[in-house]
């Protein structure tokens, strides 16, 4: 998720969209941050997209598009969700 976040963000340019990668293994605290400040590209991995589905940190209401990376196997796919994110209730 971050490499891809890395590549959006250099073909966006200074003042492209706002994204951020969502991923697990490390602290949920900056990544949640980020999604209140407001993102407009998500990158995530399934499995921290869906804690922070569980914990109310995140909606997936409003969502414009959702790709699934084609060369990941099926269970680390990253989903790329492009959308105005808003922050859990």
């Amino acid at each position: 998720a971050t490499q891809v976040c890395t590549e959006l963000r250099w073909l966006a340019g200074s003042n492209g969209p706002r994204i951020e990668a969502i991923f697990g293994g490390v602290s949920q605290q900056r990544q949640v941050q980020a999604l209140r400040r407001g993102v407009d590209i998500v990158v995530a991995c399934p499995g921290r997209l869906m804690d922070l589905l569980d914990q109310n940190q995140i909606r997936l209401d409003g969502i414009d598009a959702v790709e699934r990376g084609q060369f990941a196997q099926a269970s680390a796919a990253p989903w790329y969700i492009s959308t105005s994110i808003r922050p859990g209730a």
